[in-house]
């Protein structure tokens, strides 16, 4: 039950510190640049955020077997795969709103 607890509270935490860091990004730095408020980048980093979190959670979807402490190689690899492209994902659909917040 704990260790349910902590994930999410982690999890929490990584949205917390994306939050942030996109924010700052997007403020003090990319929307300052011409080429970064433009509409088609913006619909870019919408569709690959967006692509990259359907294909974690597709992904994930696909995952048949496990063992019982989920520790072997190939579910540890599962896991990191899973969280990284979940953290880009998010991030490029933080950076996307910020930097839309940033040209008006």
């Amino acid at each position: 039950m704990s260790g349910v607890v902590f994930n999410y509270l982690r999890a929490g935490l990584y949205v917390v510190v994306e939050f942030v860091f996109a924010w700052g990004l997007a403020t003090f730095f990319l929307g300052k640049y011409s080429l970064w408020r433009s509409d088609r980048t913006q619909l870019v980093l919408f569709l690959f955020g967006t692509g990259i979190l359907l294909v974690a959670g597709i992904g994930r979807l696909g995952w048949p077997i496990q063992t019982l402490g989920g520790n072997s190689p190939a579910e540890k690899l599962d896991q990191g795969i899973f969280l990284l492209l979940s953290l880009s994902g998010t991030f490029l659909l933080l950076l996307d709103y910020f930097l839309s917040r940033a040209r008006k």
